[in-house]
């Protein structure tokens, strides 16, 4: 009769073992379905803001380019309705000068010669990584 309780006790013991194992793999499936969902949800939220925000920028390059066309539009008035002589004349009386000689600077291009050699080019690569 002792092995026989000894045998029933084993028994339960791995049905208890049994049970718990197929909680925690159940419990382990749902985690990966909620991590699933969550990543998802994340995702869609990430989708809605960028859009919104693409919305945003979309109306206010068409603003831009509303008030863009309107000061083009009202610099082709002003200069149409002026020649250039009288706004020359009208900026000079608001104080405009032209740039003297000590305000110039001049440039001077020389012809150069350029060393292509390859080996010109690894020095000023290998002075890099050294």
């Amino acid at each position: 009769m002792a092995k026989v309780k000894k045998s029933q006790i084993i028994a339960t013991k791995m049905k208890k073992r049994q049970a718990a194992q197929r909680k925690f793999a159940s419990k382990g499936v749902f985690i990966i379905v909620l991590i699933f969902f969550a990543c998802a949800f994340f995702s869609v939220y990430q989708h809605f803001v960028i859009s919104k925000l693409d919305q945003q920028v979309m109306s206010l390059q068409e603003e831009y380019d509303n008030l863009k066309a309107i000061n083009e539009s009202k610099v082709g008035a002003i200069t149409g309705q002026w020649g250039y002589d009288e706004l020359e004349a009208l900026a000079t009386s608001y104080g405009m000068i032209y740039p003297g000689e000590s305000q110039r600077v001049t440039e001077s291009v020389t012809q150069q010669k350029i060393d292509e050699s390859g080996l010109e080019n690894s020095r000023w690569y290998n002075r890099l990584l050294h």
